[in-house]
């Protein structure tokens, strides 16, 4: 009877090498990232005009910044939304155009429009971007308490507890109202 063994075991042992040398070599050339470089097509404006009331901050702020922003070549969709003091319009553009690029153009087109929009309005744009958004949120909920109270706890005590945190590159405020009870809610993101 014959030792298949001793008569495979250099072909065995080839094909072992083989098989991890193009393993290591693999392990090597492959990516690594938690989130792949993913460029999407979309531009958050955060708004913030102090306390104005929502219906005010409709008509005022959030709904010129949309009519402006539509103008924006290669623009799809263009939601918001508005609560007292502060927007987000979310713009959506066709994928593939260089968002970089559009961005600039955004920021343009509200700026024609600036004069016409409230005194103290502060307005940002960020590029849809993982590190750049929220990746926790907390909400603060007191029935006791107004949302001037609740938003400046938020402001005044939570912002910089959480910003003193390493790692932390962003904190935003948000004011809700919870329609079911009326109660203000304020949400802090990092």
């Amino acid at each position: 009877m014959k030792n298949y063994f001793k008569i495979l075991s250099k072909p065995i042992l080839f094909v072992g090498i083989l098989i991890f040398a193009a393993g290591l070599f693999s392990f090597t050339k492959m990516q690594t990232n938690l989130f792949p470089a993913v460029q999407f097509p979309r531009i958050s404006i955060i708004i913030d005009a102090g306390q104005l009331p929502i219906d005010h901050m409709m008509i005022t702020v959030t709904q010129p910044i949309e009519s402006a922003v539509k103008k924006v070549n290669g623009v799809r969709i263009v939601k918001s939304n508005t609560s007292r003091g502060s927007a987000t319009v979310e713009v959506y553009f066709d994928w593939g155009l260089d968002i970089y690029a559009l961005k600039p153009q955004l920021e343009s087109r509200i700026n024609e429009i600036k004069n016409f929009l409230p005194q103290d309005v502060t307005i940002s744009a960020e590029v849809m971007n993982q590190s750049l958004f929220p990746v926790y949120g907390y909400t603060l909920e007191n029935p006791d308490k107004s949302d001037v109270d609740l938003k400046d706890v938020a402001n005044l005590i939570i912002r910089p507890g959480f910003s003193q945190v390493n790692g932390i590159s962003n904190v935003i405020i948000i004011i809700l109202l919870n329609q079911p009870d009326y109660y203000p809610t304020t949400t802090a993101c990092t």
